[in-house]
């Protein structure tokens, strides 16, 4: 006994799909495409994306930079030796000096690479956890394995917060 074929749902979400894999297989993808497109994006009130995050990344360590170009600048004007004295300032010019062994300027970093891994929402504080993974390479001599380690990164967690200018990068501390 022949028995007619059953009608399929046409669409994922039509009733009845739901038992059937190839539409749930679909509405899945669907779904996931959709949440990365916000993520890329980073939809207003919503968490950062990989972007947001590499670029509130970037500034930290651009402020990083012009700290270390300040305090090099100080101390080519002999500043750790006006009036008494800086003793915090003088081991930071020795720091650099011996850092920088005669290359001249300041020491600077850069991101080699960053790639977010997850975020969730701050309970008690604005803006989210994130979880990253980040590599840096930095004009300074580092024996090679600690270089490798440095310019690979590893994984790292910051609150990030939405501000006007964009997201800005909050330093870490126990949660």
């Amino acid at each position: 006994m022949r028995h007619a074929p059953t009608r399929q749902p046409a669409s994922p979400t039509e009733p009845g799909a739901r038992n059937r894999p190839g539409a749930l297989r679909s509405l899945t993808l669907l779904l996931c495409a959709a949440g990365a497109g916000l993520d890329a994006a980073a939809a207003p009130g919503g968490e950062p994306g990989e972007a947001d995050m590499l670029a509130a990344y970037e500034r930290r360590l651009q402020g990083v930079n012009d700290y270390a170009r300040s305090t090099t600048e100080q101390c080519q004007r002999g500043e750790y030796k006006r009036g008494q004295g800086d003793p915090a300032l003088a081991m930071q010019c020795l720091a650099f000096g011996t850092m920088r062994a005669g290359r001249g300027g300041a020491p600077a970093m850069k991101a080699t690479q960053f790639r977010k891994i997850a975020c969730e929402k701050a309970q008690g504080e604005p803006g989210y956890w994130c979880d990253y993974t980040a590599g840096i390479d930095m004009n300074m001599p580092l024996p090679p394995s600690m270089a490798n380690l440095v310019r690979k990164g590893s994984v790292s967690t910051a609150r990030f917060v939405r501000t006007e200018s964009g997201w800005l990068m909050m330093p870490s501390r126990s949660r």
